[in-house]
């Protein structure tokens, strides 16, 4: 994963077979913000985003973050 981190905003590369370059932003009190893009500019944030996205809230993030390890032992 590559990190960037800008002000309040953070831009992760995620290489996952579901999530293949998807660009994620998150915004630190909110959640994260994924986008489709390669578009590496962090306009004024969220509203300056032109293309489509999806916001993940922080209590789904673990599975973000762990969907291409292996599946938990039970």
């Amino acid at each position: 994963m590559l990190f960037e981190v800008r002000r309040k905003h953070v831009t992760i590369k995620l290489s996952d077979h579901n999530l293949l370059n998807a660009i994620v932003r998150g915004e630190e009190t909110q959640g994260l913000w994924l986008t489709p893009g390669e578009d590496t500019s962090i306009p004024e944030f969220p509203g300056g985003v032109q293309e489509p996205i999806i916001f993940v809230p922080f209590n789904q993030m673990v599975w973000l973050v762990t969907s291409s390890a292996r599946p938990p032992e039970m």
